[in-house]
């Protein structure tokens, strides 16, 4: 354990918390518009800040693709939801008729997403703590910071426990769902092989595939491994790398070696996809 991590456990074991401090930053809710789509955004933490503050995603084009695949009434299921963002602009497109359930493994994750969707006075939007693995397996240790994830390696920073279930379990319970939205920074294909009787009933997917040391290969997977779960199912549409969302590319045509020689080092695709017999 280095230094850093010492300290913190030093200070929490005393029953204190150690919170970076920056007199520049103060909460605050923002504005967020994506097409005819509108939601107000709290800007909960310094995490926040840098993620979200300045328009970001106003019409940005991850933003854009999602809200195409958004009909009013559909159920979405959306695993790594983070500050609820996407979550609350889903929530608005789908509707009152629609709903959305909202899955992150961090707890201030949880509270911050929940904290938004009674902004917007979202009644359709649930938000759950879970870590979605591919199977329950109890608790599990997942990283405590703004962008969670299932830790694969004990000793591994600050973690704490979270509930575990799978996205087979999670439609059982709260399904069936029309769309799934999968953002858990490289753990794409553990979770994927817990959903396979989702992707038959869902009509629209939209994923990340994280590549790289801080991504999939973190657990020892890749993006084409990833391709691989997601291709029998009949799904066609677009993919880009968020580091150059210019290039874009069919589905349906990319090569697996595509996805694992491209794409960028520690960088992401983003991928929407609709089965063909919905579109």
């Amino acid at each position: 354990m280095n230094l850093k991590n010492t300290v913190k456990s030093i200070v929490r074991s005393r029953g204190f918390d150690l919170i970076r401090y920056d007199p520049a930053f103060i909460r605050h809710r923002q504005e967020v518009r994506v097409g005819e789509i509108e939601i107000v955004f709290w800007i909960a933490n310094l995490t926040g800040h840098k993620w979200y503050s300045g328009g970001k995603y106003f019409d940005h084009v991850e933003s854009i693709e999602l809200l195409k695949l958004i009909r009013p009434g559909m159920r979405v299921l959306e695993i790594g939801c983070n500050h609820g963002l996407f979550s609350c602009l889903m929530a608005k497109a789908t509707g009152p008729a629609g709903s959305v359930v909202a899955v992150d493994c961090v707890a201030e994750n949880v509270m911050i997403s929940s904290a938004n969707a009674y902004a917007n006075r979202l009644s359709n939007l649930t938000v759950l703590q879970y870590a979605v693995t591919e199977w329950a397996e109890g608790k599990v240790q997942v990283d405590s910071g703004a962008n969670g994830f299932v830790v694969s390696t004990p000793g591994m920073g600050d973690t704490e426990g979270s509930e575990s279930i799978s996205i087979d379990e999670l439609s059982a319970k709260y399904g069936p769902f029309d769309l799934l939205k999968i953002d858990v920074e490289g753990y794409e294909a553990c979770i994927l092989r817990g959903a396979q009787q989702t992707l038959c009933s869902i009509s629209a997917l939209a994923l990340e595939i994280h590549g790289g040391g801080a991504g999939l290969e973190r657990y020892d997977s890749s993006p084409g491994e990833v391709v691989k779960l997601i291709k029998p199912y009949g799904f066609e549409g677009v993919c880009f790398n968020a580091a150059d969302t210019s290039t874009r590319f069919r589905f349906t045509e990319v090569p697996l070696v595509k996805f694992d020689l491209e794409l960028v080092p520690d960088s992401h695709r983003n991928v929407f996809l609709r089965k063909l017999a919905s579109r």
